[in-house]
């Protein structure tokens, strides 16, 4: 007699429960991607008073339509932001003026300060692919210590994103929507050369007057013999000579 097994049957709650599973799973992966979906800020931290290039990267548009504008805004107390040339984008500077002048460090002034950097794409960039713009400043020494933000503004063919807000004291910036990208600044060195740096200009200075001391420190037996050296070499290089002319008369 042959008996036959009948696999269980999976019910509806199993099912239920694997369809959850597979929806949290695709929601955790969904996750990540929304989260970088926004332009990005390298680097996040630096010093102040050391000159700084920002690079400002996307990999998106507007809800997949190309990307066509980016417009920066520079956060106070920034003065002089320099944006760099970008091949297939042209550029424009926005400038406003200074309720008080501001030392330029050259003996100068600066009466206005840069307050909005506008790049425009000749050829729309497509939605997933990655481009990166870069902007050279130097951080004022009252920057340190504080977390500056840069709202950027992207315009696409169809839409534009705001990438404006930003995160509370104490709250998480990653629950932000629209975050916009932010440079933490630590305290800097003082103004001017650095320790290391005058290190490397004594350098020179110190191996001079170590030769110097090398030379003054011969034996004054050592003279006589450069002296008698020098006749020596003098005399084969006459010899030499006049062997040279005899030959060539004959």
């Amino acid at each position: 007699m042959t008996t036959t097994t009948t696999p269980p049957r999976r019910t509806s709650t199993g099912r239920h429960r694997a369809l959850a599973a597979v929806l949290a799973a695709a929601g955790l992966l969904a996750v990540p991607q929304a989260a970088a979906a926004h332009v990005g800020l390298t680097p996040t931290s630096t010093e102040a008073g050391a000159p700084t290039l920002l690079t400002f990267s996307f990999s998106h548009g507007c809800e997949g339509s190309a990307t066509r504008r980016l417009a920066f805004q520079v956060p106070e107390p920034l003065v002089l932001v320099t944006p760099t040339a970008h091949p297939g984008w042209s550029v424009e500077t926005r400038t406003e003026s200074l309720a008080a002048p501001v030392p330029d460090g050259h003996g100068g002034q600066h009466t206005e300060r840069t307050s909005e950097i506008v790049y425009t794409a000749e050829e729309p960039v497509p939605d997933g692919v990655r481009d990166a713009l870069v902007l050279a400043t130097t951080l004022p020494a009252e920057t340190a210590g504080r977390t500056l933000a840069f709202p950027v503004v992207q315009s696409c063919e169809s839409g534009e994103n705001a990438w404006v807000q930003v995160a509370a004291d104490g709250a998480d910036p990653e629950q932000l929507d629209s975050p916009a990208p932010t440079l933490t600044v630590a305290a800097g060195a003082v103004p001017g050369h650095s320790d290391d740096a005058a290190a490397v200009e004594d350098e020179p200075t110190a191996a001079t007057d170590e030769q110097t001391a090398a030379t003054a420190t011969l034996p004054a037996a050592t003279a006589p013999l450069l002296g008698a050296g020098a006749l020596l070499l003098g005399l084969v290089g006459a010899v030499t000579g006049t062997a040279a002319l005899v030959r060539s008369r004959r």
